[in-house]
């Protein structure tokens, strides 16, 4: 019986000398999305990524591998307001303000 790990793995049937095999193998990565409008990320590896090392498997700025460049700007831009005065916490939208804290706590005023 196969382990329940490997059960939702995709499975193969290869010939092999008089025989037929089973041979399962893992589904591949559709890659990484943004955090905010989900579009598909630069610079960020598909696939496997446990052959790779940590700097090579995401980009090393904040928020990389995680939001991309646009998200990213308007994420610093509402922080920087947020910290100024200039818009209230109601004002930035439910999905950002995660994000928006934590950059707040990186940028010295």
């Amino acid at each position: 019986m196969v382990r329940p790990s490997l059960r939702t793995q995709k499975k193969k049937f290869v010939k092999v000398t008089k025989k037929t095999k089973e041979v399962r193998f893992r589904d591949s990565s559709k890659g990484a999305s943004c955090g905010i409008c989900a579009k598909k990320l630069q610079g960020v590896p598909k696939g496997d990524l446990r052959k790779l090392s940590k700097t090579e498997k995401r980009p090393s700025i904040l928020f990389g591998g995680v939001l991309c460049n646009t998200c990213r700007d308007s994420v610093f831009d509402d922080a920087i307001m947020l910290k100024t005065g200039l818009i209230d916490e109601k004002q930035i939208s439910f999905k950002k303000k995660h994000y928006v804290k934590e950059a707040m706590a990186k940028i010295k005023a």
